[in-house]
């Protein structure tokens, strides 16, 4: 995503089957996983906002509306050219180890490498650390401003946009997931039905945006 003006794509296809689009602008691009938060992304560079403001902004609405491909709890790896400078920027933003999680204590339950799956295997999660930390140095709006649209979503609703959106909440879904997905309007295993996000990762976005 790059440049100061945005062109509508002149070419658009039924997002329900699979392949990809093509698309033309003259000023800047966007692509994600969902139209929402394609939408979104668009919505920051159209009022003022930089490729980074836009890309942060369209990761932390990903988190609501698709939060089995991607969540607050997870990670984030980013890789950003500054045009001003013509520098590539890498960051890994993958979560660290807990702080008891030395090597002595892993070898104290008679492991020599950290397990696969576990409580040893759990690590902070670095994809909130990540935003802020590219949005102080590259962004050019708040870190608040980035995250109302996702907040928007997770507490007003939003259309599931197909059943591979978000299944019907069975229960390794709840098992998962809890109290985080409020289904209305009977199940969503149909298109354009409502969820609300009420749970931890609206909770969470609520604190930060504070």
């Amino acid at each position: 995503m790059s440049g100061d003006s945005v062109s509508q794509p002149c070419v658009m296809r039924d997002i329900q089957y699979p392949g990809r689009s093509v698309v033309m602008a003259t000023g800047a691009m966007v692509a994600t996983r969902q139209p929402m938060a394609t939408a979104t992304a668009l919505q920051i560079l159209r009022s003022g906002g930089n490729a980074m403001d836009a890309a942060v902004a369209a990761s932390a609405t990903l988190c609501v509306i698709e939060p089995l491909s991607t969540g607050i709890g997870g990670d984030c790896f980013l890789l950003y050219h500054e045009a001003a400078t013509g520098e590539l920027h890498a960051l890994n933003g993958s979560g660290r180890a807990t702080g008891y999680a030395t090597p002595d204590e892993v070898c104290a339950y008679g492991m020599t490498t950290v397990p696969e799956r576990g409580i040893l295997s759990v690590t902070v999660p670095g994809v909130v650390d990540a935003w802020q930390t590219v949005v102080e140095r590259f962004g050019s709006y708040d870190f608040g401003t980035l995250l109302k649209p996702a907040i928007d979503y997770a507490e007003n609703g939003f259309a599931a946009l197909s059943h591979r959106s978000l299944p019907a909440p069975g229960k390794n879904m709840r098992s998962c997931f809890g109290s985080m997905l409020t289904v209305h309007e009977h199940s969503c295993r149909m298109a354009r039905h409502l969820w609300r996000v009420h749970g931890i990762t609206f909770r969470i976005l609520r604190v930060l945006c504070d």
